[in-house]
């Protein structure tokens, strides 16, 4: 079907890279669907709860551990590759696996210890479940830089495969085989041990793609170093995803802290039903973050606008019968495939689902900043909306519990979407919304 499109173009690119990352996407959101399903009928509310309270501790602090450093070398590597600056886009790779083997090992080591001081907080199971955890977190780290490298190299499909089919896909495995053998003497510690042997496998898959995909160019080159230039960028970097899943796991450790971990578990069943909207805005945003690089490094406006409008109508389109379907029937999908005792879970489902749904309408505003150079600016608009989630979710958690946490966090989400595509129009001269005439 893409014959008719030429080898090599820029709509061929986007063509194969939408095609093939929907196609990962889908698969990824199965495997991702049945493994919370087991894990919500092995553990329990409570269990699920436990895991799902550990696992976003976990995420913020992967994103220090990371330092900002992979959409940092997504950005570098597409745009040193269209100028033919190998040697630069090797050396950013050693210093980025050296940066994120230290800040990673330091930061587990210091995250296991201070969790035994509050191991109170936690309470036993949690503490053990949070000490497993911490071995993730190298592993996760390094993951995350094979696939910004791909990404980079614009191998958009190839750079999904470990973290979209083999983790998910082995850590189904594992989960399947503990429904069938352990049943009443699984536990979320046993769990996350099963995500960090996923992680292990997936981390050597990915080691293989990169060696495999990387050019003689960049093995043969000169090592080349902008260390200055690159922590400048990865700072803003680091501070933005930072804030950016701060604001994602807001509502899970308010929830965690106010309410308890039997509201994570149920919450953790709205947002992963949720999920399927959001994960149709990150297939188009892996796709056309390196073309935007690029578009932008040669000055091609016209085309970058044309590309914009495009995807965002293809994100709207997509996402509606998703949000559309779950805010409607929720009622009867949720208690059927996670357990009756999941039923409260479906008014947050619906509220974050429609919430997503607007979202998407505002366009990729932080995508569109981030790989043209104004990641501050995506930092400002980040900042006010996790502000505001933090301040609505410890108003309305008291008040109305899981449902309280979805209204706060669904107008956070708008809220972002809303500025981050004002701030494109005014500082890059796109428009990114789905309001904009397709010329």
């Amino acid at each position: 079907m893409f014959g008719i499109y030429k080898r090599g173009s820029l709509k061929a690119h986007l063509v194969r890279g939408a095609s093939g990352t929907f196609i990962l996407l889908a698969s990824n959101v199965v495997l991702s669907m049945l493994v919370s399903v087991f894990l919500a009928r092995l553990l329990g509310v409570e269990g699920l709860g436990i895991y799902a309270y550990v696992m976003a501790i976990l995420q913020v602090l992967l994103i220090l551990a990371s330092f900002g450093l992979p959409p940092l070398i997504v950005r570098e590597v597409a745009a040193n590759k269209a100028r033919g600056n190998w040697g630069l886009i090797r050396g950013l790779l050693r210093w980025a696996r050296q940066t994120t083997f230290i800040s990673s090992l330091t930061l587990a080591f210091l995250a296991a210890t201070i969790a035994w001081i509050f191991k109170d907080h936690l309470g036993q199971r949690g503490l053990i479940t949070f000490w497993i955890a911490m071995i993730a977190l190298p592993l996760q780290s390094f993951v995350r830089l094979q696939a910004a490298t791909l990404r980079g190299l614009r191998k958009v499909v190839v750079s999904q495969l470990a973290m979209r089919i083999i983790r998910p896909g082995l850590f189904l495995v594992l989960t399947v085989a503990a429904y069938l053998w352990l049943r009443k003497d699984f536990t979320a510690s046993k769990a996350m041990s099963m995500y960090v042997m996923s992680f292990g496998v997936a981390f050597m898959f990915g080691w293989f793609l990169l060696k495999k995909n990387l050019s003689s160019n960049i093995k043969t080159a000169t090592l080349a170093y902008e260390t200055k230039a690159w922590m400048k960028s990865a700072l803003p970097f680091l501070f933005t995803f930072g804030v950016i899943i701060i604001n994602e796991k807001t509502d899970i450790l308010m929830l965690g802290a106010i309410r308890g971990v039997k509201d994570v578990g149920l919450y953790r069943v709205a947002q992963r039903g949720a999920e399927l909207v959001m994960l149709i805005i990150i297939a188009i945003e892996m796709v056309i973050g390196p073309t935007i690089s690029k578009l932008y490094t040669e000055g091609k406006m016209q085309k970058l606008q044309r590309m914009v409008t495009i995807s965002v109508r293809a994100v709207l389109i997509l996402s509606f019968p998703f949000a559309f379907g779950l805010a409607i029937f929720g009622y009867q999908i949720v208690p059927f495939i996670f357990g009756k005792e999941f039923a409260p879970s479906v008014v947050p489902l619906a509220i974050l689902c429609v919430s997503w749904l607007i979202a998407s309408g505002m366009g990729s505003g932080s995508e569109l900043l981030n790989m043209t150079g104004h990641e501050r600016d995506t930092a400002k608009a980040i900042v006010l909306a996790t502000i505001i989630n933090v301040i609505l979710n410890s108003i309305f958690i008291p008040i109305w519990g899981i449902e309280g946490a979805a209204i706060a966090t669904g107008i956070s989400i708008i809220l972002r979407g809303i500025l981050m595509a004002v701030w494109v129009t005014r500082h890059i001269g796109i428009h990114a919304t789905v309001l904009n005439r397709l010329n």
